[in-house]
């Protein structure tokens, strides 16, 4: 609105002056004033209004502008409230799975290659306990063992001459290990030549898979319940917490007893623990005799030792690399499928709190799949400091039968690859049982009839729990496991010993490997390149 004011001239007139306007009106000296002032106060009034609904509009505005900055703070809000829901939903989800694989694992752990692991360890276990029962009698037997670290006694642990009361002592502080756990007759080969010291082994059967594994293994081949009274057929001097046995189902001396207790009833009768340690003790000297050569292979300059990485595949719970006393020049290697190292990392980190291990060696574990993922383990060991240019002591124990001719080719062909001249391979194969040719040009792999036919042998006898349970995963057989080292380049200074051979080695004259045919043989090649 335009402003209009009132002006005096010097003849008295009044002048109606507009701001915007160059005109002015020119009103009489008989003007009335009072008019004048009346028109005056109406342009304030419309000003006034004017100015009123400006700051009106304005403060609408300014009410729009917070109700707008409001409801966007809401919704951000909102969004805030609905995105932390998300997150702990995602979180809530990422625990189920995580839990879910545990599970999983957990499962996994009982099942295939794994499974027949837990077998092993057992037989470790027991044999480590019969050991030790014997070691402790040598002993005076006025003389308390907490007393005897400087004790002399003939039997040798880890073949060095290793007296190892301390971790001894531990066992038996944990409960690991008791005194005449195992009747005198039974186990009777065990002595000073057969002596498996395995401390760890006892710890993975201490577990709630290795339990629940064990539970369904006398559901399987003895036809019990969980919930079925315990029978106890056996010389074995069951104790379960202190409690008669004569009222405890399978499921309560499953999971009460100890270990080794439920492990031995399990298999006794059986040869199976015999030839676990026969393999055991056989392996282990492989290692140790390969590990203590110094200089090049004529034995030249003899300042270093000659292998200096030894790669386990298929370590399965084997803990040859902290029970054996490997020097710290030695990297070792283990390859095993990821829920295979994830629970033996977890078990043995436990059971290093309790038993301080032998080896000095640098042990690197590998979770990997050396059949179906040849690309991604072999990448995994060169990022953890393997060096084909180095000479290498490659083991595959109980792996080979588990594979395919396909998959043992591509295995032994990257091995080929990675191995430096000289490097040497040990190889554990399985034969058909009625192929007395082990030696022979028999074909590596046996037809399905005779196959079957021998599996059918080994299952009929009462001296095979353990491989009944694992007897349909057998894949590939071989009779003459020699051709297998020639074919992939390990064909220097070729051995193969079966358990007959072993028996008469180790002085055991056990007679279950002289009236039966061999199964499997243990062979060792140098590779030529």
């Amino acid at each position: 609105m335009e402003t209009q004011l009132l002006s005096h001239n010097s003849s008295g007139e009044i002048n109606l002056l507009n701001k915007s306007s160059s005109d002015n009106i020119r009103l009489s000296p008989l003007y009335n004033e009072k008019e004048l002032l009346e028109q005056q106060e109406l342009i304030l009034k419309q000003q006034l209004m004017h100015n009123q609904q400006r700051q009106q509009q304005l403060l609408q505005q300014q009410q729009q502008k917070q109700a707008a900055e409001a409801e966007q703070k809401r919704i951000m809000q909102q969004q805030q409230q609905q995105q932390q829901q998300q997150q702990q939903l995602l979180q809530q989800q990422q625990q189920q799975l995580l839990l879910l694989n545990e599970i999983g694992e957990e499962d996994e752990v009982k099942k295939g290659i794994t499974r027949t692991s837990f077998f092993g360890a057992a037989s470790r276990a027991i044999l480590t306990n019969k050991f030790l029962s014997i070691m402790t009698k040598s002993l005076n037997s006025s003389q308390d063992l907490n007393n005897t670290t400087n004790s002399k006694t003939n039997i040798n642990i880890n073949n060095n001459n290793s007296k190892d009361f301390d971790n001894i002592r531990k066992l038996i502080e944990h409960g690991l290990y008791i005194q005449d756990l195992i009747p005198e007759n039974q186990l009777s080969f065990v002595c000073d030549q057969l002596c498996i010291y395995d401390p760890f082994a006892i710890f993975f059967l201490d577990t709630e898979e290795s339990k629940q594994l064990l539970l369904d293994s006398f559901q399987l081949f003895h036809s019990v319940s969980p919930q079925q009274q315990f029978l106890n057929n056996s010389s074995n001097n069951i104790n379960i917490n202190n409690n008669n046995n004569n009222n405890v189902t399978y499921k309560e001396f499953i999971m009460k007893s100890h270990p080794i207790q439920s492990w031995l009833e399990f298999q006794k009768g059986g040869n199976s623990i015999n030839k676990i340690g026969f393999r055991t003790k056989y392996i282990d000297q492989v290692i140790m005799d390969s590990l203590s050569i110094k200089g090049t292979v004529a034995h030249f300059n003899a300042s270093a030792f000659f292998y200096t990485q030894v790669v386990f595949c298929g370590s399965g719970l084997d803990s040859r690399s902290l029970r054996l006393p490997i020097d710290k020049h030695v990297s070792v290697f283990e390859i095993d499928l990821p829920h295979v190292i994830n629970y033996k990392k977890k078990v043995l980190e436990k059971a290093t709190t309790i038993i301080k291990p032998t080896s000095q060696c640098h042990i690197n574990y590998i979770g990997g799949d050396i059949v179906k993922e040849g690309d991604r383990w072999i990448g995994s060991l060169l990022d953890c400091g393997f060096n084909p240019a180095m000479h290498t002591l490659w083991v595959l124990e109980g792996v080979l039968m588990y594979l395919t001719e396909e998959e043992i080719g591509t295995l032994l062909g990257s091995i080929g690859m990675l191995s430096a001249p000289n490097s040497k391979l040990l190889i554990h194969t399985v034969s058909p049982q009625n192929s007395k040719n082990n030696g022979g040009n028999a074909s590596s792999q046996c037809s399905t009839a005779s196959v079957a036919h021998s599996i059918s042998s080994s299952t009929n006898s009462t001296n095979n729990r353990s491989f009944n349970l694992f007897k349909e995963e057998f894949v590939s057989f071989h009779s003459n496991p020699s051709e297998l080292l020639n074919e992939f380049g390990f064909s220097k200074d070729i051995t193969s010993v079966s358990y007959s051979d072993l028996n008469q080695l180790y002085l055991c004259n056990n007679p279950d490997f002289i009236s039966n045919p061999d199964c499997s043989r243990f062979s060792v090649g140098v590779f030529t390149g």
